[in-house]
């Protein structure tokens, strides 16, 4: 098993919690769960579809770091959502599309 921290928020986060952006296992990674931090100091926009967007690209930095492809290679993924209303459904189904 090989821990992955990617620089930045992955980093930060390794350092301040001892946090590991994602695993690899022989083929199959497993990514954390990933906030909508867009940098090492945890900056979060206030807009949550800014905030489902930035997840998104954080899971495929996470990915890439490890040496995986990116989104491409995903099957599975876990969702928790404070809140799950339209704007948040929106915002998440948008990003699936990319």
């Amino acid at each position: 098993m090989k821990q992955y921290a990617y620089k930045g928020f992955g980093e930060a986060n390794r350092k301040s919690h001892w946090y590991s952006s994602a695993v690899r296992v022989g083929d199959k990674v497993h990514c954390a769960g990933q906030g909508g931090f867009y940098d090492a100091d945890f900056h979060i926009s206030k807009l949550l579809p800014e905030q489902i967007e930035q997840v998104f690209v954080n899971v495929d930095t996470a990915l890439k770091d490890t040496g995986a492809k990116g989104w491409c290679q995903v099957y599975r993924i876990n969702s928790y959502h404070i809140q799950l209303d339209q704007e948040a459904q929106d915002a998440m189904a948008r990003s699936f599309e990319k």
